[in-house]
C-alpha cells in the first residue's frame, strides 16, 4: 500500500503546475493530458450512477409490471430419459389460461420436464402478457445494475488509459528526438573545443 502512496505522490508531483524552469513542453502537455483524463473519468462515474440507475428502475418495472397466472398444461412435458437431460429441468410446453379479458390464451409456457397434460401450473407474464421464466426478483435487479455501472466504469477507464498512453507515446518519441538533437550539439561543441580528438 507504500508503493502505491508514494507513486500516486511522485505522479502528482510530476504533473503539478510549479513553474519549474526546467520543464519542457512536453512536459506540460503530459500533466493537461493526465489532468484531462482524471475529469473525464470522474464524469465517466456519473454516467456509470446514471446507467446502473437506469438498470435498477427498469428491473424494478419488470418486477412490478408482469403478473402470475394458474395455466393449465395442454401436452405431457417429456420425461427425462438420461441424466444430461435432468439438467435442463423446464421446457417449453403448450399451456392455456384465461387474461383479464376473460379470453382463453394458448401459448408455450416453461414447466418443468416430466409434468402431465392436464396439470395446473403457475406461469409468469411480463408486461406485455408473454409467458415468460420467473418472475425477476430484487437481487437479480441489483445485480445487473451493479454490473451496468462497473462495466461502464471500466470501459470509460481502459479508454481513458489507452488514449492517455497513445499521448505519452507521442511525447516520448519528441522528447528522445529533442534529447538526441540536444546530445549531437553537445558533441559538435566538444569536438569543436578539443581538435586533437577529430
Amino acid at each position: 500500500m507504500r508503493d502505491v502512496g508514494r507513486w500516486v505522490m511522485c505522479r502528482v508531483r510530476l504533473y503539478r503546475p510549479d513553474g519549474n524552469p526546467l520543464r519542457r513542453r512536453t512536459d506540460r502537455v503530459e500533466a493537461l493530458a493526465a489532468l484531462a483524463c482524471v475529469l473525464m473519468f470522474t464524469a465517466s462515474l456519473a454516467l456509470a450512477f446514471l446507467t446502473g440507475n437506469a438498470l435498477y428502475r427498469d428491473g424494478l418495472a419488470a418486477e412490478r409490471s408482469g403478473q402470475w397466472v394458474a395455466a393449465r398444461v395442454l401436452r405431457d412435458a417429456p420425461v427425462p430419459r438420461t441424466s444430461i437431460d435432468t439438467v435442463r429441468t423446464e421446457l417449453r410446453t403448450p399451456v392455456s389460461w384465461v387474461d383479464t379479458h376473460n379470453r382463453q390464451v394458448i401459448a408455450d409456457a416453461p414447466v418443468f420436464l416430466g409434468t402431465k397434460a392436464g396439470t395446473t401450473v403457475r406461469v409468469w407474464l411480463d408486461a406485455k402478457g408473454r409467458p415468460g421464466g420467473t418472475q425477476p426478483d430484487r437481487a437479480m435487479t441489483v445485480a445487473r445494475a451493479l454490473a451496468g455501472a462497473t462495466g461502464a466504469v471500466t470501459v470509460a477507464g481502459g479508454l481513458l488509459l489507452g488514449c492517455f498512453a497513445l499521448v505519452r507515446r507521442s511525447l516520448d518519441r519528441r522528447r528522445y528526438a529533442e534529447w538526441d538533437v540536444a546530445w549531437l550539439a553537445v558533441a559538435g561543441k566538444t569536438r569543436g573545443a578539443n581538435p586533437e580528438t577529430s
